[in-house]
């Protein structure tokens, strides 16, 4: 009777687990519409990080239509779920796949010179693909975007929304005044691996203090905040589109790309967009146009639409609607995917990890395990270097634990780079077993900056995108301070007990064999030139300023200058990329811009005294 016993307590336990595996697998079902209506009162292009948060918004008021355009799919595979994986769609079928023109300082690792740009093509956009970083930047950054014509977009301002967005997990950070405990947006803090705190013991040596990056201050050596809530990635169409997809009042089409904003005069009354069977349809907007497609996709579509620089819309043989500079202003973030460095302790993620069968069982089952961590960056870091005459940091670094070059799939292939293959066996080779960490190191505003054109008059051409990357001597500068931080964290006791070193003790850089390693500036000038590309921080094509700044494509409202029921509402009217990874400042600005379409605040000031500061 007691063996018996014990099986049905064995049989009714496996069945519990197997019907609870099977509840949150269920693939997410969404009613996307084949075709919309002919008219609403509100179309936004672009279902990314700010396009869902603004369909959610707008459609709060039911007496609204609203209308969602995305050119990518649903984004309902697991795979956009769970942590570790939502990375591997970049370069894949859920990525624009977008690159830039030839560079002449940094991407030598690539074919040309052509750096790739990742830009998310699917609901939820980057925010669905992204490394699920929680930044919001630095508070001076948005006091200095109100300086410079973008009123009203201070600190003082902005930190409401990042609050109202916010739902924390953190027991900690949820008693701070700088954290939000209400919003869509599920935040929390990870720790991925005791690597990390071998850096902030580190860091400590270095008399540099950990805590809330996104709270009093910045500067330091800290444990990553994520957008991860209840152990699955929380992209904006997971967070805000997906619950509220019943609304009647709000309708989603997807694979649906739009062509050009649609103008009757100087009034934007619509948007004709492409289906994947090359048909055209046309929607006519009652009240608003809002393109949220990013910083290439919103510039391209306003070129395309005959807004932009004349010379260049005249010559492609596009009517002009409005000569505005869009396209310039492009920033971005140029970081190294390294350096790499080598451990002796077995206390970072190995890559063969991720496919074990125990670690898929964690996350399937109970959503626990690496894949609810995401794998990725352990620790973030903000310096200040001998460059930096302001009292904000002026280089960032995060800190991957495992090599984020050997990130590579069952199928061999290296996901996030594209490697001449000589570079990938010669200097990039992966040893299996090694443990070992990455650090990412860019300056938090660039001083290089780049611009956008359109290729020619179609809409199915790539634009032409030059990023500049390290034309300006700073950058090179800033980014070698970095490198030598970190040659001052790997020399503390804490790192010694690692015994630390240098991919860079074992081979050189490709292109810089000549070179001494590891020591001269030379070399890691070489070593920057041959490994620098993107951030994923594209930002400033339809940069927002004062109505008399004439480098400024929107006004502090983002609507478009000279144009009427026409507004841009992502992280393209950036003045300036902000000093941190920019999705959660995309989010911010969506919600701010939700509040500046319908006519009032959602938000009242912050009072920092009010809650019980932890840190």
């Amino acid at each position: 009777m007691v063996e018996a016993g014990k099986v049905a307590v064995i049989v009714l336990g496996l069945a519990a687990a197997l019907g609870y595996y099977l509840t949150r697998n269920t693939k997410l079902k969404i009613p996307v519409r084949a075709e919309p209506d002919k008219e609403y009162d509100y179309i936004i292009v672009g279902g990314g990080s700010a396009g869902c948060v603004l369909a959610n918004r707008l459609s709060e008021d039911k007496a609204s239509t609203v209308l969602l355009l995305e050119a990518g799919d649903e984004g309902t595979a697991k795979e956009l779920e769970v942590p570790s994986k939502g990375a591997g769609e970049v370069h894949g079928p859920r990525d624009w796949k977008y690159k830039t023109v030839r560079q002449e300082n940094a991407c030598g690792n690539w074919p040309n010179n052509e750096c790739l740009l990742p830009s998310g093509k699917t609901l939820g956009g980057s925010s669905a693909i992204n490394t699920l970083l929680y930044v919001r930047g630095n508070k001076a950054d948005y006091d200095e975007w109100d300086k410079m014509g973008a009123t009203g977009w201070n600190y003082d301002n902005v930190l409401p929304y990042f609050i109202k967005a916010e739902n924390t997990e953190d027991k900690k950070l949820k008693k701070s005044p700088y954290h939000g405990t209400e919003g869509l947006l599920k935040t929390s803090l990870v720790k991925n691996t005791p690597l990390g705190d071998y850096l902030v013991e580190a860091a400590a040596e270095l008399n540099l203090t950990s805590g809330d990056y996104n709270g009093e201050e910045q500067i330091g050596v800290h444990y990553s905040q994520t957008t991860i809530g209840d152990g699955m990635r929380a992209s904006t169409s997971r967070m805000y589109l997906f619950p509220v997809m019943h609304r009647k009042n709000l309708h989603v089409v997807v694979h649906a790309e739009a062509n050009k904003v649609l103008f009757k005069g100087h009034l934007a009354v619509g948007v004709e967009y492409a289906t994947p069977l090359d048909t055209h349809v046309t929607v006519l907007a009652r009240k608003e146009v809002i393109i949220s497609a990013g910083a290439i996709g919103s510039a391209r579509l306003l070129l395309l639409s005959g807004v932009g620089p004349k010379d260049h819309l005249q010559e492609l043989g596009i009517s002009v609607v409005a000569d505005l500079p869009v396209g310039q202003n492009l920033h971005d973030h140029p970081t190294t995917w390294g350096p790499e460095i080598y451990i002796d302790k077995p206390i970072s993620n190995l890559e063969e990890t991720r496919f074990e069968f125990l670690e898929e069982l964690k996350y399937d089952w109970f959503r626990t395990g690496i894949h609810s961590k995401g794998m990725l960056i352990d620790n973030m870091i903000w310096i200040k270097t001998r460059l930096q005459r302001k009292p904000q940091p002026d280089v960032q670094i995060q800190i991957l634990p495992f090599f984020a070059t050997s990130d590579v799939g069952q199928d061999g292939i290296v996901r996030q780079f594209n490697w001449d293959e000589k570079v990938r066996k010669d200097y990039y080779a992966y040893k299996k077993g090694q443990h070992g960490f990455t650090a990412m190191v860019f300056p938090t505003r660039a001083a290089s900056t780049g611009h956008l054109k359109l290729k020619s008059k179609y809409p199915d051409e790539d634009p032409l995108i030059h990023t500049n990357y390290l034309a300006n001597r700073n950058d090179v500068k800033r980014m070698i301070e970095g490198i030598r931080f970190i040659e001052k964290l790997l020399a503390t006791k804490a790192m010694k007990k690692l015994r630390p070193r240098f991919r860079e003790s074992v081979r050189k850089m490709p292109g810089c064999e000549q070179l001494e390693a590891g020591f001269s500036d030379e070399y890691w000038k070489c070593y920057l030139k041959q490994n620098v590309q993107t951030m994923y921080h594209l930002a400033g094509t339809c940069k927002m300023g004062g109505v008399g700044d004439p480098t400024a494509v929107v006004d502090p409202q983002l609507r478009v200058k000279g144009l009427h029921h026409l507004r841009v509402v992502d992280a393209s009217i950036m003045p300036f990329v902000v000093s941190g990874n920019t999705n959660a400042p995309t989010i911010m600005i969506a919600e701010r811009g939700a509040d500046l379409i319908k006519g009032f605040s959602s938000v009242e000031p912050v009072d920092l005294t009010k809650k019980k500061r932890t840190y």
